[in-house]
């Protein structure tokens, strides 16, 4: 389901009712605002057997019919390791040069018909995965479309960059967000622009549960003292991919008192809450101490807003 997004599906129902697709693309953005179900419909409408030109696929043929499109051959997906697998198998949580010589394998199967490589969270491969990558990218096989997924394009190679189209996802409206079947104003109020966090939400009453316990971590930053900031640093330094969620809710807060507030501290929060999230950008690719560096954005914030 996609929601919102209406320029980024108009340009690519666009190329393909022209079959001028290019042989790569970087859809980046924040987390959880679309990327992904706006490339998973481009690549049904690419693979489909029927070559109809049609957004989405026609839903008829043996490629369309199949409810999750990694079943197809013609349709590889490169994913990160999570960190529970990681640390079973003693290993990074990089896309790695084995994914990609086992993706090269793949490709040596030649087709007639379009292929479609998914790489979701490019941002994690190794310098040895990207130029391999690389290498592939220079030389593309005819119909073979690659789709990078990110949040943080900063971190893919240049040279990478430079050979896909870019397609920027930004937050959805909260207009856009009552449209989804069980909004309610307190999930749309936690989703912040985000409808994969308002549709989990909906369906996963843990997922919920967390998202809630994050604007509550937020909160608490934004209306306690030290202890409260010290608190919360300890509890996100070992969470897994939160740490943008709890900067998006903070800077939510910051919107808020722009429109209510009348003080001269808004530059200085502004400030605490971009610094902070190009900090939390570098966790997952350099040993920052996390625990560390969210105490003193936390501390900062707190200091701007006093």
């Amino acid at each position: 389901m996609i929601v919102g997004h209406e320029r980024q599906v108009a340009y690519l129902q666009k190329v393909i009712k022209k079959s001028t697709w290019a042989h790569g693309y970087l859809f980046c953005g924040p987390e959880h605002v679309g990327k992904t179900a706006t490339a998973f419909q481009f690549a049904r409408s690419l693979i489909c057997d029927k070559s109809l030109a049609e957004w989405g696929g026609c839903q008829k043929c043996v490629q369309c019919g199949l409810e999750d499109l990694r079943l197809s051959d013609r349709f590889f997906e490169l994913v990160p390791r999570s960190r529970e697998e990681a640390e079973k198998n003693d290993t990074t949580r990089e896309i790695s040069i084995k994914e990609i010589s086992a993706l090269r394998r793949w490709l040596m199967f030649r087709s007639a018909k379009s292929r479609v490589i998914i790489v979701q969270r490019a941002e994690v491969m190794s310098k040895d995965a990207a130029n391999a990558l690389l290498k592939i990218l220079e030389e593309p096989n005819p119909g073979t479309v690659f789709i990078f997924i990110t949040s943080t394009p900063q971190y893919i190679l240049p040279t990478v960059r430079s050979r896909t189209v870019p397609l920027r996802f930004d937050f959805v409206p909260d207009r856009e967000l009552r449209k989804i079947k069980g909004a309610t104003d307190e999930l749309i109020q936690l989703a912040a622009g985000r409808p994969g966090v308002l549709i989990s939400s909906v369906n996963d009453i843990e997922f919920y549960a967390n998202e809630k316990d994050l604007l509550g971590m937020a909160l608490k930053v934004w209306n306690g003292g030290v202890s409260e900031a010290t608190m919360v640093s300890k509890k996100l330094a070992e969470a897994e991919a939160q740490w943008n969620a709890i900067f998006l809710h903070l800077a939510r807060l910051i919107k808020r008192e722009m429109i209510f507030a009348k003080t001269d501290s808004i530059p200085r929060l502004v400030l605490s809450v971009t610094s902070g999230l190009k900090v939390i950008s570098n966790f997952e690719t350099t040993n920052v101490n996390r625990r560390l560096a969210l105490d003193v954005i936390f501390f900062n914030l707190q200091r701007a807003r006093s």
